[in-house]
């Protein structure tokens, strides 16, 4: 009863554990959320005194960055998911399995779950010059000054950073961009051709490239994390946990918690973009706000796509940890630090992959805007979300999650005021703007697919290297986590209808009193 109790309370502390090593991947989510808005809100205000080229631009911008949101996301977290499968294994392990085996697979799964992030900020990076290509394309078309209201840029923070190894980079560059953007372009006034259809549709194929990127970079993952399980049972003599559904969800948010943050704050900055979009397209024409609506669901769905992406990053990691940080005392402590070490190089390496993605993203949502704004003739490309991602570049969503995190809020901080000098109207080009940015997200969720199958490799060998080498035993599954925040919870608050005034109703007749009816004859 006593080894039981003791096994119990190092279960615990090793939730703990988990819960603080990658929340600062979350908060880069977080950080990216709450700066995403604001790009909506500057292009809005610029579109609003522009066509309607430009407000479907915007919306279409906005939903390509929703959507590699998105799909970021879904990754991320898958990758997580994955990580903590392995990971569990691993603290599952029998105290009769080598500990110093185990510590080796663990060491491998973070390792390569630090390469998936790699891949995942490629993959995104590669999205934010693609769009930045794209964009640049769109606005060319209309006016060559206005892709700095765009927010393409966004997805460009995580180029060059990580969102599992140093994600306090990406939040330092969410937040410096929120800084830029708290005032509002007013000075924009002329108006835009309607291009949005092709635009949209240029996005779209950059989105269809991301989630391959992201699946690339997932898929080698997965082959690593394979191989550590086999590692586990093969090199360290240990055993695999049954397969079944994931139970180990909190675990996992616990394990990659600041991972987790990147997607949230990436979340909660989006709107921020599309609330400036919408800011400056209500200073100019209807083709502003419907190109506004567009980029804001843009990076909508980008940051979606990456907050699902790293919660199942670190759901993976997640489990590796569970399994060697449950594992007893008889199991080589030094394979288990081996295993945990691996794990999280692996994350590293995933939020460099995650970030190249985004990058990619943001860069080409860069361009997509930068094109459509020139078309217009008008300088608002810093007002429609162009750039939403710029944060992720450099950085690593698994191995620095805390780096992307801070640039978020920096970014969310320089968006809180409004663009008001915007008063050119812009050309309509929403359509073909659309239609990038649909390029755009599919890119992205293929970056993303491409840097979570990687992540989920390399988790799968640190935990075979737990069973294998570390001689581990199963650790039962933890308790389950709650559901992780609906991306649709992000969505700004519609601005209130004025409901219409209602003519006073008569007041009611008096009823009339009912005669007396008359006494009996006696």
């Amino acid at each position: 009863m006593a080894v039981k109790k003791v096994v119990f309370v190092l279960l615990l502390a090793s939730v703990g554990w988990v819960l603080g090593q990658r929340e600062p991947s979350l908060e880069v989510m977080s950080a990216l959320k709450e700066l995403q808005p604001r790009y909506r809100e500057i292009q809005d205000f610029v579109i609003n005194r522009l066509t309607e080229a430009r407000l479907n631009s915007s919306q279409v911008i906005f939903n390509f960055h929703s959507d590699v949101i998105t799909t970021k996301d879904q990754f991320v977290r898958n990758t997580i998911e994955e990580e903590q499968q392995v990971l569990t294994i691993l603290d599952r392990q029998p105290e009769a399995v080598d500990r110093t085996c185990l510590g080796f697979v663990r060491s491998s799964v973070d390792m390569n779950v630090n390469l998936v992030g790699v891949s995942y900020t490629n993959c995104i990076v590669r999205v934010d010059d693609t769009l930045a290509d794209v964009v640049q394309e769109f606005y060319r078309t209309i006016q060559q000054d206005e892709t700095q209201y765009t927010g393409s840029g966004l997805l460009g923070v995580f180029r060059g950073e990580n969102i599992f190894h140093t994600p306090e980079n990406l939040i330092q560059k969410l937040n410096e961009q929120l800084e830029q953007l708290r005032e509002n372009p007013t000075f924009i006034a002329t108006e835009l051709f309607d291009m949005i259809v092709e635009f949209e549709q240029e996005l779209n194929e950059v989105k269809t490239g991301y989630g391959g990127c992201l699946e690339s970079g997932t898929e080698l993952l997965r082959n690593a994390l394979e191989i550590a399980r086999t590692q586990v049972v093969q090199v360290c003599l240990g055993e695999l946990e049954e397969s079944g559904p994931s139970t180990t969800e909190a675990v996992a948010w616990a394990q990659r918690p600041q991972t987790v943050a990147v997607i949230d704050k990436l979340y909660e900055v989006h709107p921020l973009y599309r609330q400036i979009q919408d800011y400056v397209i209500n200073t100019i024409s209807e083709a502003r706000l419907s190109s506004s609506a567009k980029i804001y669901d843009f990076h909508r769905d980008i940051i979606m796509i990456k907050s699902t992406f790293l919660g199942t990053s670190i759901r993976q990691e997640q489990e590796l940890l569970h399994q060697v940080n449950g594992q007893p005392l008889s199991v080589d402590q030094q394979c288990l630090s081996f295993v945990r070490q691996n794990a999280d190089v692996n994350m590293n390496l995933a939020g460099v992959s995650y970030s190249t993605c985004i990058t990619n993203t943001g860069d080409t949502l860069v361009s997509t805007v930068k094109a459509f704004y020139d078309e217009l003739d008008v300088n608002e490309a810093a007002y429609v979300g162009v750039g939403l991602f710029e944060e992720f570049r450099n950085e690593n969503i698994f191995f620095n999650p805390q780096n992307i995190i801070s640039k978020l809020e920096s970014r969310m901080f320089r968006l809180e005021d409004f663009p008001s000098h915007i008063g050119s109207e812009l050309l309509d080009a929403v359509a073909g703007f659309t239609n990038s940015l649909d390029v755009i997200r599919m890119n992205y969720v293929s970056c993303m697919t491409m840097g979570e199958q990687l992540l989920m490799s390399a988790l799968q060998l640190a935990q075979m290297q737990l069973d294998v080498v570390c001689n581990g035993v199963q650790v039962p599954p933890a308790a389950p986590a709650p559901v992780p925040p609906n991306p649709e919870s992000y969505e700004p608050n519609p601005e209130p209808v004025p409901e219409p005034e209602l003519a006073p109703e008569p007041a009611p007749e008096p009823a009339p009193e009912p005669a007396p009816e008359p006494a009996p004859e006696h």
